[in-house]
């Protein structure tokens, strides 16, 4: 076999199961790419404060432990301080962007985008589901007419058979009638 079954209606724009990975793929492109500002900034000039923040206590912490962590503790216990204020400043400033990894940013103008274009999807879901299946239907309604086609064949052929035992019932009822006739006229 060269490959496995492949349903006739499955194809990879509109498969047969929908998955999550399907509804969000439409969903990102209805929603369409993120919009940049003209005053853009790369990753590392916009959050430079963060990048920083982590080299410093990575080298701090770094150079503790080249220098014997256990015989310094009050570099450490000042490391310690200094990663739990800064993860607590970090965490605060920067949590808004690192909420949604995946897909845009979800500030005001997103979110109120984004719910717009779900209820525009679900909206018009019906009329796009109807256009897709459209191409189906013929084979469908062809499928339909052959169910038609057996039970009206199933229909006659029960009729038929009532017609030639009725007929077959009225010949032997003659062919008695005659006999019976015949026997009662050759007394």
């Amino acid at each position: 076999m060269g490959e496995g079954y492949k349903h006739p209606y499955h194809n990879d724009e509109h498969p047969i199961s929908f998955s999550y990975y399907y509804y969000m793929k439409n969903l990102f492109e209805a929603v369409g790419p993120e919009q940049v500002s003209p005053h853009y900034e790369s990753f590392s000039r916009s959050r430079r404060g963060l990048i920083f923040m982590f080299l410093y206590v990575g080298s701090i912490t770094g150079l503790a432990r080249m220098g014997g962590w256990s015989h310094n503790e009050w570099l450490r216990g000042m490391i310690f301080h200094h990663e739990f204020i800064l993860a607590w400043y970090i965490g605060h400033a920067e949590i808004r962007h690192f909420t949604y990894l995946i897909g845009p940013k979800f500030t005001n103008f997103y979110m109120v985008y984004s719910r717009y274009e779900c209820q525009q999807l679900m909206a018009q879901w019906a009329d796009h589901t109807e256009e897709g299946q459209e191409k189906f239907l013929v084979p469908s309604k062809e499928q339909m007419e052959y169910v038609r086609i057996n039970k009206e064949y199933d229909f006659v052929k029960k009729r038929a058979l009532v017609d030639f035992l009725t007929n077959s019932r009225v010949k032997v009822e003659q062919h008695f009638h005659g006999r019976a006739q015949n026997m009662l006229n050759s007394i």
